[in-house]
């Protein structure tokens, strides 16, 4: 521990680790104290009482973009736990605000926007359509896209579920995928032209590209957003393939209002990761049910039909 730093929040932070110390093991104890480091860093050692609900959520979105949703979640926990201890009253503000509010920076596609995108993708390539579908129907992330085996390949089409392999340490983490039936004759069409790659058999990862005379090659990252950035475009969205891994746990908390069930199909550890960054405010829900309380007020539905209102 840096004990040569004697700014406010290192001061602060070596008090809340003296006490942290013999509660917990030692393991977990390092690992407090490199989080609440990389943390002091990222704040420029200020006064951890001064630390604003913005700087906070400012913190969030930078772990979020380098980690993966439960690294990030763990690290905030960990953030919060030690602001509320050093008396930082904000800290409760952002709990609380993490709670109620659903994410809003992100494109949520309706229904009929999906369908849209589905036939341009369609119109392109069976693996734009292909993609597309991993995306939006099945909550895949570019990355895991780029990890999906043959393997993974066979047992999806043969039993509708495997094991994939999503972010996380150490190469990463094994969660549950139970794939979309939308998803299925698409992935039966592309193994079947796959077994006509000249060169497929020498890879495991499942999804390859062909390039003129360099042959085939595993997809990767880079290229998914270059092959849906035209998808969205003639569909007159500015969205990218993140949005469609966000609209998928969109569609499936619609449908029965389970964040629970949108967690387990996007792979998250916690529900809140899911509720406050895959989850939209539904305007068509809200005006569905703002229409619906103007009905029950006679007096009220009088005056909107008669146009004073």
């Amino acid at each position: 521990m840096p004990y040569a730093n004697n700014s406010a929040f290192a001061r602060q932070m070596r008090e809340y680790l003296k006490g942290k110390r013999g509660r917990i093991d030692p393991e977990t104890w390092d690992m407090y104290q490199r989080v609440l480091l990389q943390h002091g860093e990222a704040f420029g050692w200020k006064d951890s009482k001064t630390i604003t609900v913005r700087e906070m959520e400012v913190r969030e979105a930078d772990l979020m973009g380098r980690s993966s949703e439960s690294t990030a979640s763990v690290k905030m926990t960990i953030l919060l736990s030690f602001l509320n201890y050093m008396g930082n009253k904000e800290a409760r503000r952002f709990k609380k605000l993490c709670t109620i509010q659903p994410a809003s920076d992100s494109v949520f596609m309706t229904e009929a926007e999906v369908a849209s995108c589905r036939l341009i993708a369609r119109g392109m390539s069976d693996m734009h359509e292909l993609i597309f579908s991993l995306l939006t129907d099945n909550g895949l992330r570019p990355s895991d896209i780029s990890r999906l085996t043959v393997e993974n390949g066979r047992k999806l089409v043969q039993t509708g579920e495997a094991m994939i392999l999503g972010k996380g340490r150490n190469g990463g983490k094994l969660g549950k995928m139970i794939i979309s039936p939308i998803t299925i004759p698409l992935l039966k069409r592309y193994m079947l032209g796959r077994t006509r790659m000249i060169g497929s058999e020498t890879f495991t990862e499942l999804i390859l590209v062909e390039w003129p005379r360099k042959g085939v090659a595993p997809i990767d990252r880079k290229l998914i957003y270059k092959m849906m950035a035209p998808v969205f475009e003639r569909a007159g969205l500015d969205a990218s393939p993140r949005d469609g891994r966000k609209t998928c746990g969109n569609r499936v908390y619609r449908l029965d209002r389970d964040v629970a069930m949108a967690a387990m199909i996007l792979r998250h550890g916690s529900p809140d990761v899911t509720f406050k960054h895959y989850i939209g405010a539904d305007s068509v829900d809200m005006r569905d049910v703002q229409a619906r309380i103007a009905r029950n007020d006679p007096a009220a539905l009088s005056q909107m039909v008669n146009g004073s209102l």
